[in-house]
């Protein structure tokens, strides 16, 4: 199975920078970058999906991971090995 990243993100942001170099550090290839900086319609559809308006927010195979903390705290406990390989 491969894993579907996708991150909604911002042009020049050191959060989201840095939560692109976590995930391809993990192996991760392809990461659907949605813009939301000039998207209105992408960041309702980001606060429909996550009801949080920190940014990056990452999602898993179509499963919130949530923000560059989070994915440092999965990265951290181990977690973001079992979640990336599900």
């Amino acid at each position: 199975m491969t894993t579907k990243v996708t991150m909604y993100t911002v042009a020049d942001n050191a959060k989201c920078e840095a939560a692109e170099e976590i995930l391809r550090a993990k192996g991760v290839t392809e990461i659907e970058k949605l813009f939301v900086d000039h998207n209105a319609d992408l960041r309702k559809d980001m606060w429909a999906r996550t009801e949080r308006h920190t940014i990056p927010q990452i999602f898993v195979n179509d499963e919130p991971l949530g923000d560059l903390d989070d994915l440092l705290d999965a990265c951290e406990s181990g977690e973001i090995d079992k979640i990336l390989n599900s």
